[in-house]
């Protein structure tokens, strides 16, 4: 098998021949520089392997903090991401509000209003438009503050921290490090003063709810802390990057922006596609091996880090029918863009809708630009997939 590297500029740009070569030829090892026993991790490609992985929870653990020692752990790493077991389940159910069936309709005022907002100030602009920056990054951030109870006119000051924070521990430097840190701290602080300043959080908010939890004693301040900033944080990085694929994906794909407009019953299901084809988490966080286990006939030691490349697992020519193929109205359409088993991504039903509400209200708008160049960026991330910039002119 030739080199696989997960590092480089040109696997970042794309990274679907590497994953091609993974699901051939089974996981790769990727050394890493992090504290822990195996130095590096095993890195996993394939649909079923994927599946067999996401779904162990008693031979796998997420709770880094534990390996970790508390002098190397942050307030942050309290987050339900890191958690296992009761511990899980205790921060996932004070964040069940996300999934109820009152939420996603509440949402869709909010979503629709920031559509309509925004979409007014892009026909606006008198010069070409990023659908990244003027778009894409504002819509999530806004809407995730609001579901939060936060101020509104502070959903711009989370943008810069909250990419600091989700970024590819793959490729740290370490100034990578030190703005991580610094914006983990602005995140515990700015909440810490809001609660502290008597701040009223709006009924039905999610910060409302964790209040209420702390005041029972089912959560500590410092777990409030940590998830409200991974909720704000998990909440519009990546569904930011999922309406930017999506718009690229329809400005270069005209047929099937016609189909979705002649047969608008098609946009969930161009949702989901979008979310296979340009998954906008490629790879999982990491995860530890509790004891010695065996997946995708690879023997793994207690104490191995191992991981999942979502982008990979969801081209899986196994399991998708001309899986390199854009097509709105693929069925079945499994993908595991969200992640499986205990930690799937539980703001999947919000994600879905600001991107199925943005899609529709920008069709006709994406029918009458064109992209100002043909050489996109890519982020320079394998762990999420989003673009840098999407400029486009009127024509």
């Amino acid at each position: 098998m030739q080199s696989i590297d997960l590092k480089s500029i040109e696997f970042f740009q794309n990274p679907y021949p590497t994953y091609q070569l993974i699901r051939e030829h089974g996981p790769v090892w990727v050394d890493i520089d992090e504290d822990y026993e195996s130095k590096g991790l095993w890195v996993f490609g394939g649909y079923a392997d994927a599946l067999e992985l996401l779904k162990q929870t008693n031979s796998v653990t997420k709770n880094y903090a534990a390996h970790k020692g508390a002098e190397n752990t942050l307030t942050y790493d309290k987050h339900v991401l890191n958690q296992d077991g009761s511990s899980h389940i205790k921060m996932r159910s004070i964040s069940k509000d996300l999934t109820s069936k009152n939420l996603p309709e509440q949402a869709k005022i909010y979503i629709k209003h920031e559509v309509d907002l925004l979409k007014e100030k892009i026909l606006s602009l008198d010069r070409e438009i990023d659908l990244v920056k003027d778009f894409a990054e504002l819509l999530p951030v806004r809407i995730i503050t609001r579901i939060m109870g936060l101020p509104i006119e502070d959903a711009n000051l989370f943008l810069n921290p909250s990419r600091n924070i989700i970024i590819d521990s793959f490729n740290l430097s370490q100034d990578d490090k030190k703005a991580r840190r610094a914006s983990i701290q602005f995140f515990q602080e700015y909440l810490s003063s809001l609660i502290n300043s008597n701040y009223i959080f709006p009924s039905g908010s999610l910060l409302a709810s964790y209040l209420k939890s702390e005041q029972s004693n089912l959560i500590s301040r410092d777990e409030l802390i940590a998830n409200a900033a991974f909720m704000i944080n998990a909440g519009h990085v990546t569904t930011a990057d999922l309406i930017s694929n999506g718009l690229l994906l329809l400005l270069t794909h005209p047929d099937q922006l016609d189909l979705l407009i002649k047969k608008p019953v098609l946009w969930p299901s161009a949702v989901e596609e979008i979310l296979r084809f340009e998954s906008p988490t490629q790879r999982t966080t990491f995860r530890l091996t509790k004891s010695d286990l065996c997946i995708a006939g690879k023997s793994l030691s207690k104490n191995t880090q191992v991981t999942v490349l979502l982008g990979s697992a969801n081209r899986d020519e196994r399991v998708f029918k001309n899986a390199d193929s854009f097509n709105v109205s693929r069925n079945p359409n499994p993908h595991i863009a969200f992640g499986s088993g205990i930690h799937v991504c539980q703001g999947r039903s919000i994600a879905r809708l600001e991107a199925q509400m943005a899609f529709e209200s920008l069709a006709p708008i994406l029918k009458k630009v064109s992209l100002s160049d043909e050489s996109l960026i890519w982020k320079n991330s394998g762990f999420l997939r989003g673009l840098t910039t999407l400029k486009v002119q009127r024509v």
